[in-house]
């Protein structure tokens, strides 16, 4: 994310796959609300770990915990008012 233009709204979920804590790595070409949502494959939505207010310019940084999740396949859609982005999130038993 780092080496990307300025201008450029890119997001990164690591580790991944993952057990149950994970980072969320943004970089907002301007200033905006995002939102990070995670359903299962069957299109239900099961959380919401991210709702913020209005963030700064720039990069982002997010801790959140999915261990309430089963192990399995996972789809993130992050979203504000100007920008989108979707991943395929891993989850795996801890063991």
């Amino acid at each position: 994310i780092d080496s990307l233009p300025p201008e450029t709204f890119q997001f990164q979920i690591s580790p991944n796959p993952m057990t149950s804590d994970a980072t969320v790595n943004v970089l907002l070409p301007s200033a905006d609300v995002l939102t990070l949502e995670v359903y299962d494959e069957a299109g239900r939505k099961l959380m919401n770990p991210i709702s913020s207010g209005l963030l700064n310019k720039g990069f982002q940084s997010f801790h959140v915990n999915l261990g309430a999740i089963a192990a399995g396949a996972y789809y993130c859609k992050i979203h504000s008012r100007q920008y989108y982005g979707e991943a395929l999130l891993l989850k795996v038993d801890g063991r």
